[in-house]
């Protein structure tokens, strides 16, 4: 349970892990796609998904999203009948 507990560790969210002197984090925070240490063990074909890549133009501020029911009233205004 503690690779686990470790994979789970990022800096602000989670705190790392102590292991053999060792302060332990998820393997992403240094290395989110590691083609480079699988090609260095030996792999000669790397099948990788970065589903971080384009993560930074997808972000919204959450608290400026609107609920279903606000987009509703927008559209029929606030003393449509119902």
């Amino acid at each position: 349970h503690l690779a686990i507990r470790a994979s789970c560790s990022m800096p602000g969210l989670m705190s790392p892990v102590r292991h053999n002197g060792y302060w332990l984090v998820d393997g992403a925070v240094v290395n989110p796609v590691p083609v480079s240490l699988t090609r260095a063990m030996g792999a000669d074909i790397v099948i990788a998904v970065d589903l971080q890549h384009d993560a930074h133009l997808m972000q919204q501020d959450l608290f400026s999203l609107e609920t279903p029911r606000q987009e509703a009233e927008e559209k029929e205004g606030p003393w449509h009948t119902r």
